[in-house]
């Protein structure tokens, strides 16, 4: 969603970031991991949850270089091709087009000629972005000194400001530029690229040198422009969304193949989201009006009490968080981080527990008679393969936001850190978790782990008061962040939606607009719950959604990384990005193609298998 001030944009630390990054990424999945963990065997969930998660930072680091490419690409487009007129619009999957047509010497669509407005370009609702740039000279040369501001939505508007390069008195560059806002009778141009030589050769800055002649009704003067195209490719306050992405390097078609993917995908996890809340509710907090206190464990318990206590749950919840999902729910900075610390110590408390009781009591009749307490291991069962692979991507799938994650961040160059910590952090915690859990709970591992906690302390006594406190921290914090996740969920479903159905609707603030945002929020809310009726087994959920989990964090950054290269090969001879390395060469990416799609056709089959087989 676009931004329509000229305010700056907030700045946060790569330590926040951080925090905001591990708040998104540590969700749902944590909960099944255990239980796929025990499904599969911990030698072969290590390996594939390891693989699974580098597999994620390379296509996450994929996201970062498109993102890098494309800002290069939109920049030089408005340098090459300054538009005018308010009634001149260039979609995005536009951009790549004109660059490469005016490259190969063929006709490009927009044209290099300025309007009655004098070549700049007001500003609409629909603008995406307007550069401000400047140009000075200086003793060494030209320079670059770019002011940019975009505002993004579905078409962009350009404007590139230019001072005029020549020796003449400020009074009469006033003048001539005043002259350039009158009828312009022809422009030519002249383009050179140019290598600086007072640099080392592995830092030489490209630039692409522009004369423009400019002939008026009584005078003319050049015009000199410059463009680095080195620091075009550093990342500014700026943000195209994926579906941008999408739009400048894979056309309509792939950004529509985005669009669907990821309208199924945050479906399925909103769809988790409530599954998990009716099942935990129902375990933890039983209505003596409808089992007479008894608890109800819905992954087991059929009954049509049981049942019954799950629907009046998934109601309850959904009087609460469909009003709240209409909202415009914006996160703060320091709730992220409380969410962020609130994770943490959750997984904390089960591991320390977990461990305690290793050492201090049998979980059931299947552990060992002695310390430590586990029950035999499961070291490697193919069969576990398909939840495992689901759950992993399920975990570490954070494609959707890399952008939005990584506009704020205040030093860009520390993307490759940011990622790599918060990879590292999350497979770290879910081995952990995954292991000691599995090993202690073994055949009784429940497909949303918290709920083993429902009966801590695992002692032949009554609990102690500091052991009550524990197991609710344990088993209601999943409640607690989906009612702080759902409803942002939502909004991003609801958008893709409207933006899928009412493209011409989005970002306008009529009555009209707003009631059809409404809408599209409610149901984007209502339908995951009715969903969440039907199938309420948290690995089928995890399962089927990762089909298009794999197609956002596979296949997409994938085709994303290999269609910018491309197109950013031909245009400036310049592939690589300041986030680029040696992940980035193309036999690596179409090998992590194929890992996506096979991968995710045996998820499919082994979970079909073990079901049904």
């Amino acid at each position: 969603m676009g931004k329509t001030d000229t305010q700056e944009p907030k700045q946060f630390s790569t330590l926040t970031t951080y925090s905001f990054t591990l708040n998104y990424v540590l969700g749902i999945g944590i909960l099944n991991l255990p239980f796929a963990f025990s499904q599969a065997g911990f030698i072969l969930s290590i390996v594939m949850l390891m693989i699974v998660s580098f597999v994620c930072y390379c296509t996450a680091m994929y996201i970062n270089e498109s993102w890098s490419r494309a800002e290069a690409l939109v920049r030089y487009h408005s340098f090459k091709f300054p538009l005018g007129g308010t009634n001149k619009k260039l979609e995005l999957d536009k951009v790549v087009d004109n660059l490469t047509n005016h490259k190969l010497g063929k006709s490009h669509q927009i044209e290099s000629s300025s309007s009655s407005n004098g070549g700049k370009l007001s500003r609409g609702a629909g603008g995406l972005s307007d550069f401000d740039s400047s140009y000075q000279s200086s003793e060494e040369g030209l320079e670059l000194i770019q002011k940019d501001k975009i505002f993004k939505s579905e078409l962009l508007d350009y404007d590139a400001v230019n001072e005029t390069s020549s020796s003449s008195s400020s009074s009469s560059n006033t003048d001539k530029s005043s002259k350039r806002n009158s009828n312009v009778k022809n422009k030519n141009k002249k383009s050179t690229i140019v290598m600086t030589n007072n640099e080392p050769e592995n830092e030489k800055k490209l630039l692409i040198e522009e004369d423009e002649e400019i002939d008026e009704e009584n005078s003319s003067y050049t015009e000199k422009k410059v463009f680095s195209i080195k620091e075009s490719f550093v990342l500014k306050n700026h943000r195209f969304e994926l579906n941008d992405l999408c739009s400048i390097f894979l056309g309509k078609k792939g950004k529509l193949f985005y669009t669907v993917s990821l309208v199924f995908w945050l479906i399925g996890i909103a769809w988790s989201y409530s599954a998990v809340v009716g099942t935990t509710l129902s375990m933890m907090i039983p209505l003596k009006s409808i089992t007479k206190g008894d608890k109800c464990i819905v992954d087991t318990d059929f009954s049509t009490n049981c049942n019954t206590l799950y629907l009046v749950w998934i109601g309850i919840f959904s009087l609460i968080i469909l009003p709240i999902s209409c909202l415009d729910v914006v996160e703060q900075k320091f709730l992220q981080i409380f969410l962020c610390i609130w994770r943490f110590f959750a997984c904390f408390i089960m591991i320390i527990t977990v461990l305690v009781g290793v050492y201090t009591h049998r979980f059931n009749k299947a552990s060992f008679d002695t310390k430590p307490y586990i029950q035999r291991p499961i070291y490697f069962r193919l069969s576990g393969f398909g939840i495992l692979f689901g759950t992993a991507i399920f975990s570490q799938c954070l494609h959707t936001c890399i952008t939005i994650i990584g506009e704020p961040l205040r030093d860009k160059k520390n993307l490759k850190k940011l990622f790599t910590s918060t990879f590292s952090t999350t497979f770290i915690i879910y081995t952990i978790v995954g292991i000691v859990c599995s090993l202690y709970f073994g055949k009784d591992t429940k497909s949303v782990i918290s709920l083993n906690w429902t009966e801590y302390s695992w002692e032949d006594r009554d609990p102690l008061v500091i052991e009550q406190i524990i197991k609710y921290i344990v088993t209601l914090f999943p409640v607690l962040d989906i009612l702080s996740i759902f409803p942002l969920n939502t909004i991003v479903l609801a958008y893709g939606l409207q933006n899928l159905f009412f493209p011409q609707t989005v970002d306008k603030k009529d009555r009209r607009s707003k009631t059809i945002k409404i809408l599209f929020r409610f149901f984007s809310g209502l339908i995951p719950i009715l969903g969440s009726l039907i199938i309420k087994e948290l690995p089928i959920i995890i399962v089927t959604d990762s089909i298009f989990g794999t197609c956002i964090a596979f296949l997409i950054p994938v085709l994303l990384q290999l269609k910018s290269k491309k197109a950013c090969k031909v245009v400036f001879n310049k592939e690589d990005t300041p986030y680029s390395g040696w992940m980035s060469k193309n036999n690596i990416s179409k090998a992590l193609f194929v890992f996506g799609i096979t991968g995710g056709i045996g998820s499919l089959v082994f979970s079909f298998i073990q079901k049904y087989g």
